[in-house]
């Protein structure tokens, strides 16, 4: 009886730890994803802004 209540608790320490190892990697990717993100919006308008030759926030401002 106590061999399985030992293996046991080695068996739910093992899953508790591979729960947090795939918390942990999960919540890296969602980071990098919204770096990433950010990142490519950030270079989209710098290309729009050069190829219409504007800025949008100078638009922004002056439109009424």
């Amino acid at each position: 009886m106590l061999r399985v209540c030992l293996y046991a608790s080695r068996l739910s320490l093992c899953f508790a730890f591979l729960s947090r190892a795939r918390l942990e990697t999960q919540t890296h990717r969602l980071k990098t994803e919204t770096r990433s993100r950010a990142n490519l919006r950030e270079l989209i308008t710098a290309k729009i802004e050069r190829v219409f030759n504007l800025s949008f926030i100078e638009r922004r401002e002056t439109s009424p």
